[in-house]
């Protein structure tokens, strides 16, 4: 029987961190992770390419990104690298994906669940691609905690019907975290039901190849890192209370953890990936994000376009023409912040030419108070109304990650950029 391989992206997760609580607290399967063989990984040394998708992109295709040059989320549509998940496809392998960063599709996956701030389509059925609505609205509405009917019936597929005594309490736990709007549980117990259902597809599904991707941990670490214990300095209590919300959000992945270990067969190949990881911030910002974000650029852009929103405070104008995009550049260049004090600043950062007619932007502002316009040729828009608090941003990014396998592996090596983990991961 070929053996089943199972990758984990647990995205920016800090084992140092959790190394520290599995030294103090129970969490036997967070630490049964701790003791399988460890690669450290490395990613890009400048702080700009220190992005998620960036690095991840560069695991999938064994480049580094002077060679991919995949700068932006949702870019891998707009390439044609070979990567090592549709390699393995291609000479007869079931593979699944749900919810890998930055990988496109291919019509040799067997199933296919894009991430959330991709314009994909998933593959394998209807089930898979109301599971990707849901997953698309929840991620990006995640600070309205809104669901509609739609996101609804592809949240109960992927929570599916409880079968233990350990899921019934995970899924009493989420809808008690939701009614007290407990965003940080919500994340790692999102990051639950998603594993569960990978897992649960790939038995069914016959998998070779099952790779899914986890990013609560890494939402409550920009947002909640300074209320670890094991981390110095503390959030303003008009932001969070007292709640080590690290260690809450541990207990639910150790659950996690049980769930794969007890799933996967002995013979199967595991690999938990992190791509990099954060530290924490001396003085953290705000985030904040457009309610509806084509509501309010028509307002300033008078011509035709779309937008999408990415990440947080990150989104992509689409446009048509050159006309356009002066028009859409010129707004993005010279748009103003003003304060209640009537000072101004910029308003869009990290401005880049995605596409012959798209531009990707984030939204600057980082202060406390929300009583602010958005200023553009003599006109001014109140975003009091028009603007969601995301979180105060508790950590950055470090290039530094880590690789645990249950694997033998045979290497000297204990060091490698994330680029050329995959090599080691198909070894023979």
């Amino acid at each position: 029987m070929q053996e089943k391989k199972f990758i984990v992206q647990f995205n920016e997760a800090n084992f140092d961190l959790i190394r520290k609580y599995c030294s103090k607290y129970d969490l036997p399967y967070l630490e049964k992770v701790l003791q399988s063989n460890l690669i450290e990984t490395s990613s890009e040394s400048e702080y700009h390419l220190l992005e998620p998708w960036i690095q991840w992109y560069s695991f999938y295709t064994n480049l580094p990104f002077s060679e991919h040059k995949t700068f932006n989320l949702g870019d891998c549509l707009k390439h044609s690298h070979n990567n090592f998940i549709e390699d393995y496809a291609t000479v007869g392998n079931n593979v699944g994906v749900f919810g890998s960063m930055n990988l496109k599709n291919s019509d040799y996956f067997k199933v296919y669940i894009p991430d959330p701030w991709t314009e994909s389509s998933s593959r394998g059925g209807l089930e898979y691609s109301l599971i990707s609505f849901a997953l698309n609205q929840i991620v990006n509405e995640n600070a309205k905690l809104n669901l509609s009917l739609k996101s609804l019936v592809g949240l109960i597929l992927l929570i599916g019907i409880p079968t233990d005594l350990m899921h019934i309490r995970m899924i009493t736990k989420a809808l008690l975290s939701f009614v007290k709007k407990d965003r940080a549980n919500l994340a790692a117990l999102f990051d639950y039901f998603l594993a569960n259902y990978a897992l649960r597809k790939s038995k069914s599904n016959k998998l070779d190849l099952t790779i899914f991707f986890m990013n609560g941990l890494a939402h409550i670490q920009h947002h909640y890192f300074l209320n670890s214990e094991f981390i110095e300095g503390s959030n303003p209590s008009w932001y969070a209370d007292s709640t080590d919300f690290f260690y809450e959000s541990l207990k639910i992945y150790d659950k996690v953890f049980e769930r794969i270990f007890k799933i996967i067969n002995h013979s199967d190949e595991l690999w938990t990936i992190t791509g990099l990881t954060q530290k924490s911030y001396s003085n953290p910002f705000c985030y904040w994000r457009f309610s509806d974000h084509k509501n309010l650029l028509q307002n300033f852009i008078n011509t035709s376009f779309e937008v999408f929103p990415r990440m947080t405070r990150d989104f992509e104008i689409k446009f048509k023409n050159k006309e356009d995009e002066n028009l859409v550049l010129k707004f993005l260049d010279e748009a103003k912040i003003k304060h209640s004090n009537h000072t101004l600043s910029i308003a869009f950062i990290n401005i880049d030419k995605t596409s012959k007619n798209s531009y990707f932007a984030s939204f600057a502002y980082s202060g406390e108070e929300k009583n602010i316009k958005l200023c553009h040729n003599n006109k001014e828009v109140s975003l009091e109304n028009k603007i969601t608090f995301i979180a105060l941003k508790n950590a950055g990014h470090d290039q530094k990650g880590w690789a645990f396998t249950n694997k033998n592996l045979n290497t000297e090596k204990k060091h490698l950029p994330i680029w050329e983990l995959s090599n080691l991961i198909f070894k023979q």
